[in-house]
């Protein structure tokens, strides 16, 4: 259970410094341009595209080159004769929505200059900026899944209250039944470790389920009441419901609604993420403000809460496995981030009820063939 002990002496976690903008919505010079290009091609920025990005770009390029052809093809059949035929409005449907993928995937957001740009803003607020890092060593539900895991397009900085942002991909799968999934996050770093938390945010569920590839057993959820139910699902490991109820303490949840940040967000040892699907355009000076508003309004309650928090189960422990669990993490948190019981650090996965759904449906179509047999 949570109690109330004297602060630690690390001070309160201070605001995110305020970051320059400007540079993001001025016009690149040809001078600045050239230069960024010439750091991108020594690798200042990260590795060039890998071998197995090069050759599926090239067989695009081969591949949408012929549907660029049967297209121009059947738009001269139109203007020959006056008429649209099916064939003709198919392939170019498919056309626009294959050069429309090919754009999204290989770009970022804002064209071919926006690395530039992200590249320069890094530079003028002291942060480092990379196309792709392989592998991020991250504790969130996330950075563990699939297999050819990255950051990409992202900014990072060494010290300081937002320590990552960007965009991350991984995979499942191999062959033809590889599937690749892109999200867009944001780490922030708290000023110790603490029960593992989730929030759940409504707004980006899709017809009542949840869009996290991770799905955590139910009754590990925790009701805060209106308005905040109506906005997140929270889950906290099971016996950790107080805990959360002074973590999340009026103001923090105040402060949370009126955020109104579409992003899904995990407590893990002493980092705080944000999740979403949607593409964060790190080229608008809007998603800064944002991620600054989070960091003065939201973060900076909830680490004044955190810093007084104590888990008295560390102290009640056994020994055995449980209290050696508890020292290694204890040596990990250091003096000033105390450790948190075993039973606290992680969250126990559930059963995906989609997966339920259609694996009953398959059953009930098996017997009602049966039966009409």
């Amino acid at each position: 259970m949570a109690s109330l002990v004297t602060p630690p002496r690390l001070g309160i976690v201070a605001a995110m410094s305020l970051v320059r903008t400007d540079s993001l919505t001025e016009p690149l010079t040809a001078g600045e341009l050239q230069e960024l290009k010439q750091r991108r091609r020594r690798g200042d920025f990260g590795p060039q595209a890998g071998v197995r990005q090069l050759v599926l770009g090239a067989l695009a390029v081969v591949f949408l080159g012929t549907v660029t052809a049967t297209g121009v093809g059947q738009v001269a059949d139109v203007v020959r004769h006056g008429h649209w035929n099916l064939f003709g409005v198919v392939w170019l449907l498919a056309l626009a929505s294959m050069v429309f993928a090919l754009v999204r995937r290989l770009t970022p957001i804002g064209g071919w200059r926006a690395w530039a740009k992200l590249a320069r803003f890094a530079d003028h607020n002291g942060l480092t900026y990379r196309m792709r890092s392989a592998d991020p060593s991250y504790p969130g539900l996330l950075f563990n899944l699939g297999h050819s895991r990255a950051s990409t397009h992202h900014i990072w900085a060494p010290q300081g209250v937002l320590a990552d942002v960007g965009g991350y991909t991984y995979a499942t799968g191999s062959g033809k039944h590889r599937k690749d999934f892109e999200w867009h996050f944001a780490a922030f770093r708290l000023p110790r470790r603490l029960p593992h938390l989730l929030l759940d945010a409504k707004s980006n569920n899709m017809a009542g389920f949840s869009n996290l590839p991770v799905v955590f057993a139910a009754n590990q959820r925790v009701s805060m009441g209106a308005p905040f139910d109506d906005d997140y699902t929270l889950y906290a490991p099971e016996g950790y419901g107080l805990d959360a109820f002074y973590l999340f303490g009026p103001h923090v949840i105040e402060r949370l609604v009126q955020a109104q940040a579409d992003y899904d967000i995990e407590i893990v040892d002493d980092w705080m993420f944000l999740y979403t699907r949607q593409r964060q355009d790190l080229t608008d000076p809007a998603t800064w403000q944002l991620f600054q508003g989070i960091a003065d309004e939201v973060l900076s309650r909830f680490s004044r809460v955190a810093q007084r928090y104590h888990d008295q189960r560390v102290e009640g422990l056994a020994t055995g496995v449980l209290a050696a669990a508890a020292a290694a993490d204890a040596r990990r948190a250091s003096p000033g981030r105390p450790a948190v019981a075993p039973q606290g650090q992680r969250l126990r996965n559930g059963l995906d009820l989609r997966t339920v759904i259609v694996v009953g449906a398959m059953v009930g179509l098996w017997v009602l063939l049966q039966v009409l047999r």
